[in-house]
């Protein structure tokens, strides 16, 4: 992939706010998190990340409005 793929500028920005380490960009450590407990949906995770604030959160889900990427929350 290219360092210039959108889902590379997305992965920036989303470490930017969030730090390195709260940002899963890789497709093994994704998919670990791409789970329907149904069993009736496959989902494909491109990214995955950790908030730590609802700053964080808000930020997260206003850049992706404004750049039409699909969320998915899950907590545990």
């Amino acid at each position: 992939m290219s360092s210039n793929s959108p889902k590379n500028t997305h992965a920036a920005y989303f470490k930017s706010v969030l730090g390195n380490n709260r940002v899963l960009d890789d497709a093994a450590a994704c998919a670990l998190y791409a789970m329907d407990r149904t069993t009736k949906y496959v989902p494909r995770a491109g990214l995955v990340l950790f908030p730590t604030t609802t700053e964080q959160v808000s930020l997260i889900l206003k850049y992706c409005h404004a750049n039409g990427l699909k969320t998915v929350p899950s907590g545990g």
